[in-house]
């Protein structure tokens, strides 16, 4: 994941971009992505390309999905 050393940054893998917009990370392992964030202009870019993709998908799922159901009233059924 990412390391600080003085020479080598590594930056945060795209999975894990995808796994921490997803809330599916430790609360130690947000911690550490977001303190990377707060430092690589990279990664935000990355993240912030990732995030802009999955709204506009759930968008367009949202518009050709099919219609919500909407269940008789319980007098109707009876």
């Amino acid at each position: 994941m990412t390391e600080w050393n003085s020479s080598i940054v590594r930056h945060i893998p795209e999975d894990e971009l995808h796994a921490y917009l997803d809330q599916a990370l430790s609360r130690s392992q947000c911690v550490e992505i977001e303190r990377h964030l707060a430092r690589c202009p990279r990664c935000q870019v990355q993240r912030d390309g990732i995030a802009a993709l999955r709204d506009r998908t759930t968008a367009l799922l949202a518009r050709i999905g099919p219609p919500p159901i909407v269940p008789p009233a319980f007098d109707t059924l009876r």
